[in-house]
């Protein structure tokens, strides 16, 4: 209750000081997104057990500040006010900017896939792809590296150097450094379609017990009002391990209402698929946002099937 509070009072506080903070010089400027989530979920396993669960999911709040030191130089901030672990910080990073170049250091996104890199707040649909989940060793997660990126009219890329495990590590637990790198092709920014590929090298463990983590995904999208269509494969070898998995998703925007549907599968040596459909109501635009999802896992990994309902209330500046 105490962090629901806190949330609430860090929200209202912002959002009355955002704009006065973003006007004065343009130095510094504040942005803010709030989750309640509510959730019903079957399982059934290979016994044919079933067993049903529904609650309300911790509340997701996340704080984000931006300074602007000079122009060419910028400071990210980005916490998860919701965050019982004790350990909030997502972006803290120093940004240097030259013409159409960036250049970052800190905590940071590494460059992955196309759902992975969309802010949270403009995200499709309420829970990750399953194979967003293994884009890298660490999973969907900040790092601590640095990233050289640009973005011209008609590619953008970006390599980056990591640690490679995960958020908020004092220092790396090896001395091995992650290699990551992604090349998207823009054939025309009027017509919405996009396409390219990424890769990721890495080692896991401590030095002298080495683990190979490589991956190599390739994704294609048409964004383009009222259609949306997302699609991206992913191959990835964890020492003598290798999984492969995809996703489609598709929406169609009527309005202020977005029906969209998904469906994925995720091998690693045996199968998970999942079909998602739902739909977003963009009251206020992403600002002001209900969501519903309503999912079917097939998991032969853990001999279960799954139905879960999910209902999301997403306020965010």
């Amino acid at each position: 209750m105490k962090s629901i509070v806190v949330i609430a009072v860090l929200t209202i506080i912002s959002s009355m000081l955002a704009q006065e903070l973003s006007i004065a010089k343009g130095k510094l400027s504040f942005d803010a997104c709030v989750w309640g989530r509510y959730y019903y979920l079957s399982t059934t396993d290979s016994a044919g057990n079933k067993m049903d669960e529904n609650s309300f999911a911790r509340v997701y709040g996340f704080l984000g500040l931006t300074g602007t030191i000079t122009d060419y130089a910028k400071i990210r901030f980005y916490y998860d006010m919701g965050e019982i672990s004790g350990a909030p910080a997502y972006d803290l990073y120093l940004c240097l900017t030259r013409n159409s170049y960036e250049l970052r250091f800190g905590q940071l996104k590494p460059p992955t896939g196309i759902e992975n890199l969309t802010p949270t707040p403009k995200l499709d649909f309420i829970e990750y792809s399953i194979i967003s989940k293994h884009r890298t060793s660490t999973g969907i997660t900040r790092d601590i590296g640095i990233q050289l990126a640009t973005k011209q009219r008609f590619f953008e890329c970006a390599l980056a150097v990591t640690n490679g495990n995960g958020r908020n590590q004092l220092k790396d637990n090896n001395k091995w450094k992650d290699l990551l790198g992604r090349l998207v092709f823009i054939p025309e920014p009027e017509l919405g379609l996009t396409f390219g590929g990424n890769l990721y090298w890495g080692k896991v463990g401590p030095d002298g017990a080495l683990v190979n983590a490589q991956r190599f995904g390739a994704e294609l999208a048409f964004v383009r009002n009222p259609v949306m269509l997302k699609s991206e494969f992913l191959y990835a070898k964890d020492g003598s391990i290798n999984s492969n998995g995809f996703y489609v998703s598709a929406g169609y925007r009527y309005r202020n209402l977005q029906p969209v549907v998904r469906f994925e599968r995720y091998t690693s040596g045996q199968s998970q698929m999942a079909i998602t459909v739902g739909i977003n109501w963009f009251i206020r635009g992403d600002n002001l946002k209900p969501m519903l999802n309503y999912s079917y896992l097939d998991d032969k990994i853990s001999r279960s099937q799954c139905h879960k309902i999910i209902a999301q209330l997403q306020f965010s500046f």
